[in-house]
């Protein structure tokens, strides 16, 4: 079982890191080619991954209610006029 969990999780890296370096290179072409490139990364996090402040003191208008919060990051590389 541990052996299979360990293939799993070196698969698992495998497509990361392809993912990263498909990233990598297209980072390198919008910085070397701004005009003709564009590079975003985009990221996601849920509020129960990260410390965004939650509401302690409900209003009587929001009760019930499931307000989600998600903090997204962006970062692009190229377009530059």
């Amino acid at each position: 079982m541990e052996e299979k969990a360990r293939g799993r999780l070196n698969e698992h890296n495998k497509i990361v890191m392809c993912g990263r370096n498909y990233y990598y290179a297209h980072r390198i072409m919008s910085e070397q080619f701004p005009k003709e490139n564009l590079s975003i990364m985009h990221d996601k996090m849920d509020k129960t991954k990260t410390s965004i402040p939650r509401l302690h003191i409900k209003s009587k208008s929001i009760v019930g209610t499931n307000l989600g919060l998600s903090l997204i990051g962006m970062r692009t590389h190229g377009h530059k006029t």
